[in-house]
């Protein structure tokens, strides 16, 4: 009888072993089995209220600075892709996870785990969200978080079985919201919805690919199919000479609109009714625009070069195109360092860029990163600075998060195993 008591014990101890190694071994699993692992910056963003900056990492490490000295809050965890600020708080968005943070407070409060954050954009009164179903990427989801509860409104934009959301933006009185759609014949469709917080109006039919949308405080910039339109939240005004003007991305800045494309860049002059090539790129381009960044008497222009693992900064000035010859600490042995986010605050840029690693090969040396300042003329590094703020917080008590029942699972063979041993001894 003693003997079997004995087995039983040993048995149930092995198996809280055995429990806790593959928990451990799912959470490895799950990092690495894709072969592919990112460090580094992915989300930057201001403050323009309290000037300051919050910096994110894929990591999950966040924290704030305010042009002179760095504040870590330590990590969620998880991966973090997009941030916005909402009233007296951060909305921060990433893999499976979306929560508030309260910078005053140094406090995090969980929303939702059950999507996947690629974008978000808040007004005084609400924010919308942009995300995918883990389980299944190719269905978007337009969420709706109030402050208080989080409301699905994917069936008002829903035209197909799979839409994307390409961008959302508001302009003080209502959102433009540009969508691609795609039916089970892989047809793809774009069409754009006015959304005044109650409602939703389909103000272009569909066809073709989602339409580019821009505001400059005075009317809305349109591109659909071959032409530019203006639209003054009531009717378009078709721009003529816009015909065949292939832009991939609008943005307004120093009186003039900048488009630009794949093999050009294009300036539109609306005083003149102008259109004027500002820079033209061989066909077939490797030069895919991400992002355009208005800046103070100047653009930038962040390309992904095809071919390669890296990026390039266009600016131009009004007169001048040219590439940005960046400093050793953006450059590996591969290319330019991917940049994770850039950010302008009305007197400076902050870049950050990242590293990965797929499939055991590094595609940054050290699979280090870097984040720096640009004025414009003059970077500065920030990374040193940064880092050290990290490794300072990771001395202190990690965030008291929940992110998953993995310790429950742990409990319940530790609470058998200490009922068996108290059991065991009465019995003695």
């Amino acid at each position: 009888m003693e003997a079997r008591k004995h087995k039983l014990v040993l048995l149930f101890f092995l198996l809280f072993i055995l429990q806790g190694i593959f928990i451990i071994s799912k959470a490895y699993a799950s990092e690495y089995q894709q072969g592919v692992e990112f460090k580094g910056i992915s989300k930057i963003a201001y403050n323009r209220e309290h000037k300051y900056w919050l910096i994110c990492t894929f990591s999950g490490e966040i924290l704030s600075y305010d042009g002179k000295n760095f504040r870590s809050y330590g990590s969620i965890g998880k991966e973090i892709r997009d941030a916005a600020f909402f009233r007296n708080r951060w909305l921060i968005g990433g893999g499976r996870t979306l929560l508030e943070f309260y910078p005053d407070k140094a406090k995090f409060v969980n929303i939702s785990s059950d999507y996947n954050i690629l974008d978000i954009e808040c007004n005084d009164e609400y924010c919308l969200i942009y995300a995918d179903s883990p389980e299944k990427t190719s269905y978007t989801k337009l969420l709706k978080y109030d402050g208080a509860s989080l409301s699905d409104l994917t069936e008002e934009i829903r035209r197909a079985e799979r839409n994307w959301i390409r961008e959302m933006i508001w302009n003080g009185e209502y959102w433009l919201i540009s969508v691609d759609a795609a039916d089970e014949m892989h047809v793809v469709s774009g069409t754009v919805f006015k959304y005044d917080g109650k409602n939703f109006r389909e103000i272009m039919p569909p066809q073709g690919g989602a339409p580019l949308i821009a505001w400059n405080g005075k009317y809305w910039l349109i591109g659909k199919g071959d032409y530019l339109y203006k639209y003054n939240g009531i009717e378009f005004e078709k721009i003529e000479g816009s015909k065949n003007v292939r832009a991939y991305k609008l943005a307004y800045n120093n009186g003039y609109w900048l488009l630009v494309g794949f093999t050009s860049v294009i300036k539109y002059d609306e005083n003149k009714n102008n259109f004027s090539v500002v820079k033209k790129f061989p066909y077939p381009s490797d030069y895919f625009p991400v992002k355009v960044i208005p800046a103070k008497g100047y653009w930038l222009i962040l390309y992904d070069i095809g071919g390669e693992p890296g990026y390039a900064i266009a600016k131009y000035d009004g007169k001048a195109f040219e590439f940005i010859e960046y400093p050793d600490l953006m450059y590996s042995y591969y290319a330019w360092f991917p940049i994770g986010d850039i950010a302008w605050n009305g007197e400076y840029l902050l870049i950050g860029t990242y590293a990965y690693r797929s499939n055991g090969r590094e595609f940054v040396r050290g699979m280090k990163y870097a984040l720096v300042k640009y004025d414009g003329k003059n970077f500065e590094d920030l990374t040193q600075e940064f880092v050290k703020a990290i490794e300072k917080e990771k001395i202190k008590t990690s965030l008291n998060i929940k992110e998953n029942n993995n310790g429950f699972l742990i409990i319940i063979p530790l609470v058998i195993l200490i009922i068996l041993l108290v059991i065991y001894k009465k019995q003695r």
